[in-house]
C-alpha cells in the first residue's frame, strides 16, 4: 500500500530516536513499541491508505478515554500545554477548517491535543463528530461554573473506511437500542483523534451572562489551567466576532494564529483585532504572542498577490509580526472533506492541500514549540518522499502505456 514505506520510515525513525533517548515525554509514555509492527492490510479507499498508515504510527499516542479516566494516570508536574487561538473577527477566513486540521495533524506526531470550541456556531464540534443540539454539556456550563471541565471533554474518533469522524454513541441500527455502535464495531482499528471541548450555539446568546462575572475575560484561561498538566497542545476555535469568546480564548493563548484571506474586507478588519490582541496582552496576558498571519483562500489571482505582497512587507517590516510563507489555495478538497465531516489531512493525506498544512505546522511548530517540534521535519520527509514515489510510479506507468502503444502501431 502507498504509505508502507512511509510507515517503514517513521519505524526506523522512532527506533532511532528511542535509542539515543530523543523521544519527547509525552510520546515516550504512551508509545508500546509492539505497536510499530505493520499492520495487516485493510480494504480502503487508495486515496486514503497514506492516512491510515500514518495514525497506526501515532495510534497509541492518542487516548481512547476522556480526560475524566486518565487524568491522573498522566498528569505530569511541570508540565505546560501550548496554548493557540485561532482568531479572526471576520468570517470565512478558514478559522475552524485550520484549527480542525492543525489538532489533527499534533495528534498524528503523537501529541496529546485539546480542541476547544469557542465558537457558538459549533462548527468545530460537529467536525469531529458530534451534533451540537445534542451535547448535554459545553464548554458554556463550565464558564457558568455548573459543570468541571473534566466532565465536559469528549474523544473523538474517525472512521478509516470513510474518513469521517463520527459520535462513539452512534449504532448501527438507530431503531434497534441494543444494536451495536460503530465504535464497537471498528474496535482496534477506529482512528483516534484529539480531545474535545464542545460548544453549542445556546451560547450565542450567552455574551451578558458571562459579563456578569467579575472576572469574565479570565474566566476560560482558569478553567484550562488543569488541563495544561495533562496535554501538550490545546488549540481553541473562535467566532467572528471581538466578544466574549474571542477575548477569552486571546486572554488564555499562549500564542494566536491569524487565518486571513487575501482581500480587501478581511485587511480592512485586521487594525481591530491587532487591537484587541494589544489590549488582551496589557489587561489579562502580558504572554500572549502573534504566532504568525496564515493566508488562506489564496486564488492564482493578481488582485490577491497585490494585497499579499505589500501587506507582508507591512506587518513584518513595520510591525514585527510574523507572516507564515505557507499559503494554504482555495479548492474544493476542504470542502468535501467537511461535507463528510473529516479533514483534508485524513481525507486526501498525500494531496498539494493536506501537504500545505503539514508545511504550515512545521512553521508553527517553529515559532511555538512544544514535543511535536521533535517529529515534525521527519514526517513532512516522509510525506514528501511518499509522494515523490507515487508520482515516479505513474510516471513510469504512463510511459509504458506509451511504449505498448506505439508497438501496436
Amino acid at each position: 500500500m502507498r504509505g508502507r514505506k512511509f510507515l517503514a520510515v517513521v519505524q526506523e525513525r522512532y527506533h532511532a530516536l528511542r535509542a539515543h533517548g530523543g523521544i519527547p515525554p509525552a510520546v515516550r509514555m504512551w508509545r508500546n513499541p509492539a505497536a510499530m509492527e505493520p499492520r495487516r492490510p485493510i480494504l480502503v479507499k487508495k486515496k486514503g491508505a497514506g492516512a491510515r498508515h500514518l495514525f497506526a504510527c501515532a495510534k497509541d499516542a492518542a487516548h481512547e478515554t476522556p480526560m475524566q479516566s486518565a487524568v491522573h494516570a498522566i498528569v505530569q508536574e511541570g508540565k505546560r500545554a501550548v496554548v493557540c487561538t485561532l482568531a479572526n473577527q471576520k468570517g470565512g477566513m478558514t478559522k475552524t477548517t485550520s484549527t480542525v486540521n492543525i489538532a489533527t495533524m499534533l495528534t498524528l506526531l503523537g501529541c496529546r491535543v485539546l480542541v476547544v470550541d469557542c465558537a457558538p456556531e459549533a462548527h468545530t464540534t460537529f467536525t469531529f463528530g458530534y451534533s451540537p443540539g445534542d451535547t448535554r454539556s459545553t464548554l458554556f456550563d463550565v464558564l457558568e461554573g455548573t459543570t468541571p471541565l473534566k466532565n465536559v471533554i469528549l474523544p473523538t474518533y474517525c472512521n478509516p473506511q470513510t474518513h469521517a469522524f463520527f459520535d462513539p454513541h452512534e449504532r448501527l441500527n438507530e431503531v434497534d437500542r441494543t444494536s451495536m455502535t460503530l465504535l464497537e464495531k471498528l474496535g482496534a482499528d477506529v482512528i483516534n483523534g484529539p480531545d474535545l471541548v464542545p460548544l453549542n450555539n445556546l451560547a450565542s446568546s450567552s455574551d451578558i451572562a458571562l459579563r456578569r462575572k467579575m472576572m469574565w475575560a479570565t474566566l476560560l484561561k482558569n478553567t484550562l489551567e488543569p488541563a495544561r498538566r495533562v496535554y501538550d497542545y490545546i488549540v481553541i476555535d473562535t467566532n467572528p466576532s471581538l466578544g466574549v469568546w474571542t477575548v477569552n480564548a486571546l486572554c488564555a493563548a499562549d500564542y494566536v494564529v491569524i487565518p486571513m484571506v487575501p482581500e480587501q474586507l478581511a485587511v480592512l478588519g485586521i487594525a481591530d483585532l491587532l487591537a484587541s490582541i494589544r489590549e488582551a496582552q496589557a489587561e489579562a496576558n502580558r504572554g500572549l504572542k502573534i504566532a504568525g498571519v496564515l493566508f488562506t483562500k489564496v486564488k492564482n489571482l493578481l488582485a490577491h498577490r497585490d494585497i499579499m505582497v505589500p501587506l507582508r512587507e507591512q506587518l513584518s517590516g513595520e510591525l514585527h509580526i510574523n507572516c507564515f510563507q505557507t499559503e494554504i489555495k482555495e479548492n474544493t478538497a476542504f470542502l468535501n472533506a467537511a461535507n463528510k465531516r473529516s479533514v483534508v489531512v485524513i481525507d486526501e493525506p498525500l494531496g498539494d492541500h493536506a501537504m500545505a498544512y503539514w508545511q504550515l505546522l512545521a512553521e508553527l511548530l517553529a515559532v511555538i514549540g512544544g514535543p511535536g517540534k521533535v517529529t515534525i521535519t521527519g514526517t513532512v520527509r516522509g510525506l514528501e518522499a511518499e509522494r515523490q514515489r507515487i508520482a515516479e510510479e505513474k510516471k513510469v506507468r504512463r510511459e509504458s502505456v506509451q511504449k505498448e502503444r506505439s508497438a501496436s502501431l
